[in-house]
């Protein structure tokens, strides 16, 4: 129910940015496992709940797409995605297309997501190197 709700809200504001920055890390990260996340760019136009479901959003995928850091992923195709985030919140997919610039393919549920989806990389990557 919580997924269906933030998508519906986040939806609504899709196509444009509010101005709010999520910084959604509620455990910390690998790198700094004490830190946390916030909110900031709050103000009296843009503080609806709409733009906040959508900022949560961006800023995961954000956050996602820093981890990559310098790596070189111009012969990268298409991401793979997978989880009950992706799974029921479109919302995500659509900004993982957005920062990654790419195609985003959501795979599996039950378990094996990250074996399918490192062997669908590998499979695309190897055929493409081949060339």
């Amino acid at each position: 129910r919580v997924y269906s709700v933030m998508n519906e809200m986040a939806q609504e504001k899709q196509r444009e940015r509010s101005g709010l920055t999520v910084d959604g890390r509620f455990m910390g990260t690998r790198k700094d496992p004490s830190s946390h996340g916030s909110i900031s760019g709050i103000n009296v136009e843009n503080l609806q709940l709409s733009n906040l479901a959508f900022e949560f959003s961006f800023g995961i995928v954000r956050e996602l797409s820093e981890m990559m850091g310098n790596v070189d992923v111009s012969h990268i195709q298409h991401v793979y995605a997978s989880g009950t985030a992706v799974h029921e919140n479109p919302v995500l997919v659509g900004i993982i297309e957005k920062l990654f610039d790419r195609p985003c393919h959501v795979i599996g549920i039950g378990g094996h997501e990250a074996a399918l989806g490192a062997a669908k990389t590998a499979i695309r990557f190897l055929s493409t190197s081949q060339n």
